[in-house]
């Protein structure tokens, strides 16, 4: 269950943001774009175990659109991430990103880690989205790189520049048929439409159908031609580099995810000290297909978030007392 609330940007963009009902460790939710409140069922229920906030981006479902038009690039995302924080009194949190939100997260762990105190990447990149996008383009990349080099190829997370441009392609087409999209997707039953998915190898057959419609409503509402525009902004963004990262770090990948690439989420995280990976039995659509383990690892995060901030606390007391022993079990009356 959530509730909405009016929170104001720093650019004065007004945005409908959200927040569960349940007490707990606060988590920022960066969804994908496009995706409603109602694909996080586990982290808005009554059981949750944390205090999940999240917002509408710009131009969807309430949220207004900015002022400038050219407002809806990564940085103002995360602006409006921050003020989500800033109005719900919250100074650092867990933060989850799903998709193209993978980004947003990714880059507010980056610009503002003094906000983000675990970070979860859910089938999406820190950056380079359009290039990684798998679907049927993405195999294609791999055959022709596959015949051309005289074995497998790279895939389209390292032969992106091809894949990058027919997704750009793809969002002009969208933007072109918006028209007709707004017409004609409202009027179709969301129910119906979502086993029809669910059966098409896009989804699983595993998701809950009542889900899966709850979450379609909204969406086949959306203003298609905006909606090219900001997926546009946020999936052309370079890759980012998140080597950096202190904070816990959890990477949740489909096994069967046919629209992003594995490697460009798990490769990212190589070198990252704290990093978790998990492969899941599903989808691109994790929060739909399996919202109980999305629900098992953000408690996990949050445990591992805390943990550390013991252990910097530690730290800091013993520094404090750099005359003392080293241990809590070493200390006089421990």
């Amino acid at each position: 269950m959530t509730r909405e609330g009016s929170t104001v940007s720093s650019d004065g963009t007004a945005l409908v943001s959200w927040h569960g009902t349940t007490p707990g460790p606060p988590v920022l939710v960066c969804g994908a774009i496009g995706a409603p409140a109602q694909a996080w069922p586990t982290l808005t229920g009554p059981d949750a175990g944390v205090h999940a906030l999240g917002w509408h981006y710009r131009g969807t479902f309430g949220s207004a659109r900015p002022t400038d038009p050219s407002r809806i690039a990564l940085a103002d995302h995360v602006a409006d991430a921050q003020a989500v924080l800033d109005a719900a009194g919250v100074d650092s949190a867990s933060v989850i990103g799903w998709s193209s939100g993978a980004t947003v997260a990714a880059e507010l762990a980056r610009s503002a880690p003094e906000r983000v105190n675990g970070l979860m990447l859910i089938a999406g990149p820190p950056g380079d989205l359009l290039a990684t996008i798998r679907g049927p383009w993405g195999a294609v990349v791999d055959l022709v790189a596959g015949l051309t080099s005289g074995g497998p190829g790279p895939g389209p997370f390292r032969g992106g520049g091809l894949v990058k441009g027919v997704m750009s392609g793809g969002l002009d087409v969208l933007r072109l048929a918006a028209p007709l999209l707004a017409a004609g997707l409202p009027r179709l039953p969301p129910r119906p439409l979502g086993q029809l998915l669910r059966h098409s190898g896009l989804l699983l057959p595993a998701g809950d159908p009542a889900l899966l419609a709850e979450v379609l409503r909204p969406f086949l509402r959306l203003d298609w031609a905006y909606y090219s525009e900001l997926l546009r902004a946020v999936g052309s963004v370079p890759p980012l580099d998140i080597a950096g990262l202190r904070c816990p770090v959890t990477a949740l990948v489909g096994r069967y995810d046919v629209v992003s690439d594995a490697r460009a989420l798990t490769e990212s995280l190589g070198r990252l000290p704290q990093a978790r990976v998990r492969i899941l039995p599903t989808s691109h659509f994790i929060p739909l297909e399996d919202p109980a383990e999305v629900a098992a690892e953000t408690l996990l995060l949050v445990e591992r978030a805390a943990a550390v901030r013991r252990a910097l606390d530690d730290e800091s007391d013993r520094a404090a007392d750099d005359s003392g022993p080293l241990t809590h079990r070493s200390r006089p009356g421990a």
